[in-house]
């Protein structure tokens, strides 16, 4: 009776070592992300740069004051955006640029229907002035109303909500119409995210795959043991 249990034991140790191995090696460790400044000149190996626009970006580094970004400027890479999205996908390698320009892009071409993108957009901002603004005659009595107004939409997150509704509307039209030149999956997957379906796939199904076998897996150790073990 002891040594069937001490078998039971050891072939679940056995079977929960394997998993965690298997588990361990078929899903690859992801690095820290990139979200400041000081984290992206501490990262050995790793490269940045900006679009060749020469704009408002360019001379809001080339002007700063902070050593930090002083530092990041003499080591900014002049490249199209294409050639840096490549190289970010590659790893190592950070795109210095508008924030929903580039929210725009991920969505719309680095996004699948589930959502799912493997390219990441660090959490610090940096405000650049870039001299746009809304035309008024001087002394116009509105003036002070319509910037009241434009506070309270800032303050209460309205302007960022009606932004990222904007991108993700344009992004699933875009996918849409990728989609509508590949296979009948893509189309099919298409026509789901256009009514607000999700097409499940295998990444979806995970869950219920690993309880499958788990369970399986204890099934298969009971008939073991009912086998092995003595009946009384």
């Amino acid at each position: 009776m002891l040594v069937g249990w001490w078998l039971l034991f050891g072939l679940l140790t056995a079977a929960t070592y394997r998993s965690s191995l298997i588990a361990h090696l078929s899903v690859p460790a992801m690095s820290a992300p990139v979200d400041t400044f000081e984290e992206l000149i501490g990262r050995a190996g790793w490269s940045w740069g900006l679009e060749p626009t020469y704009g408002a970006e360019w001379e809001w580094f080339k002007g700063s004051a902070s050593p930090t970004v002083r530092k990041v400027f003499q080591g900014i890479e002049v490249l199209p955006t294409k050639e840096h999205l490549q190289r970010v996908m590659a790893g190592s390698h950070a795109l210095l640029t508008w924030k929903f320009y580039i929210q725009s892009l991920i969505a719309s071409r680095f996004t699948d229907a589930s959502g799912y993108t493997p390219l990441y957009i660090g959490r610090s901002q940096q405000y650049v002035s870039t001299g746009y603004g809304w035309g008024f005659r001087k002394g116009a009595p509105f003036l002070r109303r319509i910037n009241e107004v434009k506070q309270w939409l800032l303050e209460a997150g309205l302007v960022n909500y009606w932004l990222d509704d904007l991108i993700q509307a344009s992004a699933q039209a875009a996918r849409m119409k990728q989609a509508a030149a590949g296979g009948t999956e893509q189309k099919e997957q298409a026509r789901a995210a256009e009514d607000g379906r999700l097409v499940l796939g295998l990444g979806h199904l995970q869950t219920a795959m690993y309880l499958l076998v788990v369970g399986s897996g204890f099934a298969f150790l009971g008939l073991l043991g009912e086998l092995v073990l003595p009946h009384h």
